[in-house]
């Protein structure tokens, strides 16, 4: 984690902490490691778009923790405007099998709901989630004290069987 948290903070150019990163996602072996380091990042506008591009190694990984790092990276610098399509697309395209994933793109698109939720409706009126991804969505949306009882009854009517 120490590791993690001095590549995500440390005063290196972009270009130089991707260096290291290659290395140390390959140690991550929990999702704390994972996330803890994934929120210490600073991007900057210019930033985004060279780690987006980064990211992109990833998308087709079968390593689950890889994917949550992709996943984590989106959920904590990419819903914004200019982001949310693209990242609708990645986690539409994630097949992988893998807990730790599977509950990052729920927990993720809990978090656009909350920050988009027209975005999210209609994603989830036609997607390509699994099942329990899908409803675990739906579940940590619900859990949401961010949005009202009325929001909530509705979303329950559209858990999959």
């Amino acid at each position: 984690m120490i590791e993690g948290l001095i590549i995500a903070t440390c005063p290196l150019s972009l270009e130089n902490k991707i260096k290291y990163l290659d290395r140390w996602i390959q140690k991550i072996d929990n999702w704390a490691i994972c996330d803890i380091c994934c929120s210490s990042f600073k991007l900057s506008k210019k930033d985004l778009e060279d780690m987006w591009e980064y990211l992109k190694k990833y998308y087709d990984s079968s390593k689950e923790f890889e994917l949550r790092f992709l996943v984590v990276m989106m959920l904590d610098h990419y819903l914004i405007d200019e982001y949310y399509e693209k990242v609708i697309e990645v986690i539409d395209s994630i097949k992988k099998e893998d807990y730790y994933v599977k509950m990052a793109v729920a927990w993720l698109i809990s978090i656009l709901y909350i920050k988009k939720k027209e975005i999210i409706i209609s994603y989830l009126e036609n997607n390509q989630l699994d099942n329990w991804t899908y409803n675990k969505s739906i579940q940590k949306i619900i859990e949401s004290t961010r949005i009202s009882k009325e929001e909530k009854e509705l979303l329950k009517t559209k858990k999959r069987k």
